[in-house]
């Protein structure tokens, strides 16, 4: 209700899992469920994006995507793109499709640190690295083909697309 935003429309139940990333498609929240926070700092990462029915708020589905789910973004056929990033360590990262119908999920086979949405496609780039040594690849998804993109950006923090143009 953007009308009144101090006041909650709905609330979702997702256990002791933090959701990171949101989105909304068919008529369903999808929320990126990375983790818990244990004793001793300890991390418990989920790998499941949470399926709620808008109108109900009933959870229909945990929808596994791979370890430590973060972002969805939606794209304009409906499905909804995820990254997960792994356990930072032994875990890979990676990127996935969920078809916000059937509930079917396509992974990519490429890490996305983040993520943009433009039409049917993901623009997307991952990150190795930290500080000055890190670099980041910048790849598309087009619905059906992932390439890599010509960019070279040493340190990269974010990716966003012009809604109107593309770029």
């Amino acid at each position: 209700d953007t009308a009144n935003l101090d006041t909650p429309v709905a609330t979702y139940q997702m256990g002791d899992y933090q959701p990171e990333g949101v989105a909304v498609a068919g008529g369903r929240l999808f929320a990126a469920s990375s983790w818990i926070s244990g004793q001793n700092q300890s991390y418990s990462y989920d790998s499941c994006v949470y399926v709620f029915d808008l109108a109900s708020g009933t959870l229909l589905s945990k929808v596994a995507v791979g370890l430590n789910p973060q972002m969805a973004v939606v794209l304009s056929d409906g499905r909804v793109a995820v990254n997960y990033s792994g356990d930072y360590g032994s875990a890979v990262a990676g990127c996935a499709i969920i078809d916000a119908t059937t509930l079917t999920v396509t992974q990519l086979g490429r890490p996305a640190t983040g993520m943009a949405a433009h039409g049917q496609s993901l623009y997307a780039y991952s990150r190795s690295g930290y500080g000055a040594s890190s670099t980041s690849t910048y790849w598309c998804y087009d619905g059906q083909t992932v390439a890599e993109l010509p960019i070279t950006v040493g340190n990269a923090y974010g990716i966003s697309v012009d809604g109107h143009t593309g770029n």
